[in-house]
C-alpha cells in the first residue's frame, strides 16, 4: 500500500499564495510589531508628517532588485506607449513614469485633476508622492509578466525617527534636504523602539550614532521622550481622540488648534472635480483655431482585414516570433517613393523642445538615412526614437533629428506589428528567437491574419515561408534544441545547524519531508506567480509530456496549482512529484501545464527529506500518524544531526510550546504502544512504494 495522502500534509492554502520570491529572508513585516527589533532599511525617502519625520525605506534589497529588472524588461514596451489603461480608478495598481523618465509601480491616489489629464499616485517601491500625466500611467495587467509584477508586495515600509520634534516647531525644506543627503539610498542599521497601531517608531543608526542624537546636536531637531512621541501620534493620527499627556516633554506640546490644523493639511484630500467633456467643435472652445484634424501630427497604424492574406517581409524582429514588424509587398513602391522624396531636400532642425509623441525625421545610424519616426523618450541631448515605416527603435543625438514635413504625415505607417499565431502554449527560448529572425530575414513571407490571441496592442498572423508553416519549423527546432530545465535541488542544512522549519508531508518516522521558514515569503510569491500563469496557459499536449519534465500541475484535493516534475505517463493519468511538498499524485492530461523556466530557476525545490532521529529504519503507520498530530501546522525547530545517503538529512524536531523546548522524537518514544510497535526495515524507497497504487491501476 502507498502512504494515503492527508489533506494537510499537502500543498495548500497555508504554504502556497503570495509572488515571488525572497530568498534570505532577513526579518518578516508581520512580526514588526516587536519593539527593540534590529533591522536594516535601505531608505528611499523622506518627508514630514506633520511635526513627525517619516521615513520610507526597503526591508528586504532582493526583492526589491526582482521588481526593478521585471520593470526594467517591460520598459521598451512602456515607452513605446503600449499597456495604456482603459480607464484609471483610485486605488489602481499601475506603474507610473516619474520626472526622471523611469517608470515605477505606483497606486492611484487621487482623480481630482483627471479632468486636465493628471492623477496622483504613490510610488510603493520608494514611499514618495507625486502628480503625473494619465499618458504616463501603464496598466499592470497586460499578460504574465506584468500580472506577476502587480502581485509583488509594496516594498517600501514607513516609519517615524524616535525621540525628535523639529526644532522650529515644523520640519523646513532645508532640513528635509539635509536629512535626506545624509539618508537616502544608504543602508543603515536601525531599532523599532514602539509599535502604536501600525506606526513604527525606529532609531536609526548613522556613523554608529543614533542619527536623532545627531539632528539634536546639530539644532536641527529637539528631544522628546518615546512614550511622549507615542501619545502625539495617538493623537495626531486618529488613533486616540483624547487629548494626550506628554510627561518628560522638554518643548511645549503642540495645542489642539495646531494638531487639527496639521491634521488638515496633511490628511485632506481635495473632493474630486467633476469630469469636463471637452466638445472638439466647440467654437467657444478653439476659436478661430484650426481643427484638429487639420492640425493633426500623429500617425496611425493600420489594421489588416481578419483572415485576409497577404506577401510581406519582415523589416524588423524586436522579441523573435512574439514581437516583429512587417512591410506589405503591395506598398513596396510607395515606400520606396517616400523614401526618396525625404532624403531629397535639406532636412530642419526643431526650434522648439521635443515631447515623447513629437513626429519627425530622424537620421539612422547605421545608414545616415533619414527615416520617418516619432519620439518615444527624451534624455539630456539625445532622443530615443521609434522608426514607423521600418519597426525598430535607436537613441539618437538631438542633432539628428529634425522637423517632418506636412505632406509626409501620411495617416497610416508602413511596418505593421505582429506576433507570430500559436505560441500561447510553447515556451520561446532565445535561441528560438534567433532562430526566428534567421528564418524571416530578407525573405518574401506569405501572411495570414488571424483573431488576436492576446491584447490588441498588436495583429496576430500564421507565417509561411516557401508553403511551410513557420510555426511548425520553430515547434521542430524546439524539440532538437530542447533546453534543459530542471528544478535545483534545496541545499541541505550543514550538520549541527539549527533551522525553523514546518513539515509539509509525512509518510514514515524515517521519511518526512520539512520546509525552511526562511523562504516561506519566496515560495509563497512563487506560488501566487503559478497559479497566475496557470490561469491563461493550456494544458501541455501528449506529446509535449516527458518524464522529468518540470510543470505547473493541478492539486487533486484543493484544485490549485502547484511547481511539479512528470515521474510517469499513461494514456490517462500523469504522475507527478510536488518538489516543494514532498507528496506524489497521479492527476489528469488536462491537470498539467507548462511552466515559465523562470519559475523553475528562481527558487530550489523546497521540500528537504529528513529522518527522525533514533527512528531511522522505522516504517510504523501508526507511529507516523502520531508524529504527524504532534507536528501538523506547527513552527518547530529542527537540529541537523547527519547526512545520511540519497540526500536525507537526519534531524531532531523540537516544538516550542509557551517557551519551552519539547524533543519530538523523545515524547513519541514515550509512547508504550508507539514504541512496542516499531519494526524494523529497510528504508522506504520513493522509486517504489512512495509512488502509489495509482501507477499499477492507470500508469503502468
Amino acid at each position: 500500500m502507498s502512504p494515503r495522502l492527508r489533506k494537510y500534509d499537502v500543498p495548500g492554502t497555508e504554504h502556497g499564495a503570495g509572488l515571488f520570491v525572497r530568498m534570505h529572508v532577513r526579518f518578516q513585516r508581520e512580526i514588526m510589531s516587536s519593539v527593540q527589533q534590529v533591522v536594516e532599511i535601505f531608505v528611499t525617502c523622506v518627508e514630514n508628517d506633520g511635526p513627525l519625520l517619516k521615513l520610507w525605506g526597503q526591508l528586504d534589497r532582493t526583492q526589491a532588485t526582482t521588481v526593478e529588472r521585471l520593470i526594467l524588461q517591460l520598459r521598451e514596451h512602456f515607452e513605446r506607449g503600449l499597456f495604456v489603461p482603459s480607464t484609471v480608478n483610485l486605488g489602481q495598481l499601475c506603474c507610473a513614469r516619474y520626472n526622471d523618465g523611469v517608470y515605477y509601480r505606483a497606486r492611484v491616489t487621487s482623480l481630482a485633476d483627471l479632468s486636465v489629464g493628471r492623477v496622483a499616485v504613490h510610488f510603493i517601491d520608494y514611499g514618495n508622492s507625486e502628480v503625473v500625466l494619465l499618458n504616463d500611467i501603464r496598466s499592470l495587467e497586460a499578460n504574465s509578466l506584468t500580472t506577476m509584477l502587480a502581485s509583488m508586495s509594496d516594498q517600501a515600509t514607513d516609519f517615524f525617527l524616535a525621540g525628535i520634534l523639529p526644532f522650529a516647531g515644523a520640519w523646513d525644506e532645508n532640513s528635509l534636504a539635509f536629512i535626506r543627503q545624509a539618508l537616502c539610498y544608504e543602508e543603515l542599521k536601525s531599532v523599532v523602539v514602539a509599535q502604536i497601531g501600525n506606526k513604527r517608531l525606529i532609531k536609526v543608526f548613522y556613523n554608529n550614532e543614533d542619527f536623532a542624537h545627531f539632528l539634536i546636536a546639530s539644532k536641527i531637531g529637539v528631544s522628546m521622550a518615546i512614550h511622549a512621541q507615542q501619545a502625539l501620534i495617538q493623537s495626531y493620527c486618529g488613533v486616540d481622540s483624547a487629548m494626550p499627556m506628554f510627561p518628560g516633554f522638554t518643548v511645549p506640546p503642540p495645542s489642539r488648534m495646531l494638531l487639527n490644523h496639521l491634521r488638515g493639511q496633511t490628511l485632506a484630500v481635495p473632493p474630486p472635480r467633476p469630469a469636463i467633456r471637452i466638445d472638439c467643435n466647440s467654437q467657444n472652445m478653439l476659436g478661430n483655431t484650426p481643427s484638429f484634424q487639420e492640425k493633426a501630427r500623429i500617425f496611425t497604424t493600420p489594421v489588416l482585414e481578419l483572415n485576409s492574406e497577404h506577401t510581406v517581409y519582415v523589416s524588423y524582429v524586436e522579441d523573435g516570433p512574439l514581437s516583429f514588424a512587417v512591410q506589405l509587398q503591395a506598398k513596396e513602391r510607395t515606400l520606396s517613393a517616400l523614401m526618396d522624396e525625404l532624403n531629397k531636400s535639406s532636412p530642419v532642425h526643431f526650434t522648439q523642445p521635443l515631447m515623447p509623441g513629437s513626429v519627425c525625421l530622424g537620421r539612422f545610424t547605421e545608414d545616415q538615412t533619414l527615416y520617418r519616426a516619432v519620439v518615444v523618450n527624451v534624455l539630456d541631448d539625445k532622443c530615443k526614437l521609434y522608426y514607423v515605416d521600418f519597426g525598430n527603435s535607436e537613441v539618437v543625438p538631438y542633432s539628428e533629428i529634425f522637423e517632418l514635413p506636412q505632406q509626409f504625415i501620411f495617416t497610416e505607417v508602413m511596418a505593421l506589428h505582429f506576433a507570430l499565431a500559436g505560441l500561447k502554449n510553447l515556451t520561446v527560448s532565445e535561441d528560438i528567437k534567433s532562430y526566428f529572425k534567421e528564418l524571416v530575414t530578407e525573405k518574401p513571407l506569405h501572411l495570414r491574419v488571424i483573431p488576436p490571441e492576446g491584447p490588441p496592442i498588436k495583429q496576430y498572423g500564421e507565417l509561411r515561408l516557401n508553403g511551410t508553416n513557420v510555426l511548425d519549423l520553430l515547434i521542430q527546432k524546439m524539440k532538437e534544441k530542447q533546453e534543459p530545465c530542471n528544478f535545483s535541488v534545496m541545499p541541505l542544512p550543514k550538520v549541527g545547524t539549527t533551522e525553523v522549519v514546518k513539515v509539509s508531508y509525512m509518510i514514515y518516522a524515517s521519511k518526512f519531508y520539512v520546509q525552511l521558514e526562511i523562504n516561506a515569503e519566496a515560495l509563497k510569491s512563487v506560488m501566487l506567480a503559478v497559479e497566475a500563469v496557470c490561469t491563461d496557459v493550456a494544458p501541455l499536449r501528449a506529446d509535449q509530456l516527458q518524464v522529468g519534465l518540470p510543470c505547473c500541475a493541478q492539486f487533486s484535493e484543493d484544485g490549485k496549482w502547484y511547481r511539479a516534475k512528470i515521474l510517469s505517463l499513461s494514456s490517462s493519468l500523469v504522475e507527478v512529484l510536488y518538489v516543494d511538498y514532498g507528496n506524489i499524485d497521479c492527476v489528469s492530461l488536462s491537470s498539467v501545464k507548462p511552466i515559465d523556466p523562470n519559475l523553475v530557476k528562481i527558487l530550489n525545490a523546497q521540500a528537504i527529506p529528513c529522518c527522525l532521529f533514533g527512528f531511522q529504519e522505522n516504517m510504523n503507520e501508526n507511529l507516523a500518524a502520531k508524529l504527524e498530530e504532534m507536528t501538523l501546522d506547527k513552527t518547530l525547530t529542527m537540529v541537523v544531526k547527519n547526512k545520511l545517503p540519497n540526500d536525507v538529512v537526519l534531524v531532531e524536531l523540537y516544538d516550542n510550546p509557551l517557551g519551552s523546548h519539547v524533543n519530538v522524537g523523545a515524547q513519541l518514544l514515550s509512547n508504550e504502544t508507539a514504541h512496542e510497535s516499531t519494526r524494523t526495515q529497510p528504508i522506504h524507497n520513493s522509486t517504489t512504494e512512495e509512488r502509489g497504487e495509482c501507477l499499477r491501476n492507470d500508469c503502468t
